[in-house]
């Protein structure tokens, strides 16, 4: 396992938002290795949960504004997630490298960067600007060129 913490993209992008208007957020671990190859590795990883497909209520719990507020809003999130598998400091072979996890609050797949207005309900999908934001913080963080990036994700991340 490996305990990554919450960094808010307040202060960091206003402008990367949850759905509902939330500052979005991901999970960050520095590399806990001393080996210099692991300290330029970075897994860079995009949470899932599918994406809205209508305001109509045709789309049943795909409908954009029935959505569990785990996707839509990052106000719940816990300060802190343990991870395994891939992030697993003990068995993964890039866990002791550079460990990011953005969660998935846009329902966008991460690829918007748009407002939408439907009967006097406003929905963002920031999901684009959320994930350009992270990497340039990233870059504040030490991530360079030249550096080893595994970029992946699952779900509506993996797309």
């Amino acid at each position: 396992h490996s305990e990554l913490t919450k960094i808010s993209m307040q202060g960091i992008d206003e402008e990367a938002l949850c759905s509902d208007g939330s500052a979005a957020a991901f999970y960050w671990r520095p590399a806990i290795s001393s080996d210099p190859v692991m300290k330029r590795t970075w897994l860079i990883y995009l949470d899932g949960g599918g994406w809205c497909a209508s305001f109509d209520g045709s789309a049943g719990e795909d409908d954009c504004l029935r959505r569990p507020q785990r996707l839509t809003s990052s106000t719940r999130w816990p300060d802190a997630k343990n991870l395994s598998g891939i992030f697993d400091s003990s068995s993964s072979p890039v866990g002791q490298g550079n460990l990011v996890f953005i969660g998935y609050c846009s329902n966008d797949a991460h690829m918007g960067d748009r407002d939408v207005t439907v009967n006097k309900t406003t929905m963002l999908f920031r999901g684009w600007r959320i994930v350009r934001s992270v990497v340039r913080h990233l870059q504040q963080k030490g991530l360079q060129q030249g550096d080893l990036v595994v970029f992946g994700g699952g779900s509506a991340g993996a797309r």
